[in-house]
């Protein structure tokens, strides 16, 4: 099933989208790569699209430790987020960071967004699923450093689709 995920910066670009047909709206704060959006603006984009449609938000800054990401996570969906997409920048504490939002569950399991200019950890998309995440995204972290083809071949980008959870 393809849906279309709308990227709003306010409460009237989330009405915007969901007029022209968005089944997901993306709150961000554009001014970085993958910008967390302020508790506040989830909110009132959740207030704005009256359950009409789901909300997605993004957790996590390039040095970000795993405490910090929870609670981060925790504002997030207190604010009323469908979708919870932790922003994976390469450094010590990844891993780390993606078993802090192990906790996170249906209907708000998190999705996960490594960054294929920043030398990605092959082992975080099934650390990711083991974790219960729902869904594990490649991205790049600078928009104006290259399409993501110019960061990763499409060999290993398929690849990484057949990660799946461990069974019970």
């Amino acid at each position: 099933m393809t849906r279309m995920l709308a990227i709003a910066t306010d409460a009237e670009e989330a009405e915007t989208a969901v007029q022209h047909g968005a089944e997901i709206i993306d709150v961000k704060d554009v001014d970085g790569p993958f910008g967390t959006a302020a508790p506040a603006l989830v909110r009132a984009t959740v207030d704005a699209v009256a359950q009409r449609r789901c909300v997605s938000a993004v957790v996590g800054e390039p040095q970000i430790q795993p405490e910090a990401l929870a609670r981060a996570a925790a504002t997030i969906v207190d604010a009323g987020a469908s979708y919870v997409k932790l922003s994976l920048y390469a450094h010590s504490a990844q891993e780390d960071c993606v078993r802090a939002l192990s906790w996170l569950d249906a209907p708000r399991e998190p999705d996960g967004v490594t960054f294929a200019d920043q030398r990605p950890n092959d082992a975080l998309i099934g650390l990711m699923a083991q974790s219960g995440f729902a869904r594990a995204m490649v991205d790049t972290a600078r928009k104006n450093g290259g399409r993501l083809l110019d960061h990763m071949d499409i060999a290993v980008l398929g690849s990484l689709s057949i990660v799946h959870a461990p069974t019970a």
